[in-house]
């Protein structure tokens, strides 16, 4: 498994230097999805940490892109909107305790979601940078967790998001939709 993932780190470095995911960044969202939040922030504040703001809020863009496309399928239906409403009501009741979920935007969540499924025909600008920031975290962790991902299935979903990232990072990327 570990030559197989230095493979493909191997790869993505040479096909996009210069913008990639900080693996500081990637570690902080490993440690978010396997349920050791308490790291998440010394990881993040590691002195010589290289990467920034831009790409850790990219890795988790594409973290949860990979995540909604892992719980919903790839390709929207008319059958998608009523499915992604009743998951969210789902999450919604299982989480309605958690101190997390006050003031949460579930609309904005079920917007995003719509978003990812729906190739961006939706216009979400006028959904905030902190908003997108906390439904990305959030429902990345809930979906990972809801698919009971085993170790290689983590790293299965952290190789394509940091490659999703990646791509999304690199020079010549014009805009980021959720390819």
């Amino acid at each position: 498994m570990d030559a197989l993932l230095a493979e493909a780190r191997r790869r993505a470095d040479k096909q996009y230097p210069g913008g990639m995911a900080d693996d500081d960044d990637v570690a902080g969202l490993r440690a978010m999805l396997t349920r050791n939040a308490g790291n998440v922030g010394e990881i993040l504040k590691r002195p010589g940490r290289s990467g920034t703001n831009q790409t850790l809020y990219m890795l988790m863009a594409a973290a949860f892109t990979t995540a909604v496309r892992m719980r919903f399928g790839t390709d929207a239906t008319p059958a998608t909107r009523p499915e992604v409403a009743q998951y969210i009501a789902d999450v919604r009741g299982r989480t309605a305790r958690a101190k997390v979920a006050l003031g949460f935007d579930w609309t904005a969540a079920e917007r995003l979601i719509l978003e990812v499924l729906e190739d961006g025909d939706e216009d979400e600008d006028d959904i905030g940078g902190k908003t997108r920031f906390a439904v990305y975290v959030a429902f990345t962790m809930v979906i990972v967790h809801d698919e009971r991902l085993d170790e290689l299935g983590i790293e299965a979903f952290m190789l394509l998001s940091r490659e999703r990232a990646d791509k999304w990072l690199a020079p010549d990327a014009m805009t980021v939709r959720f390819g």
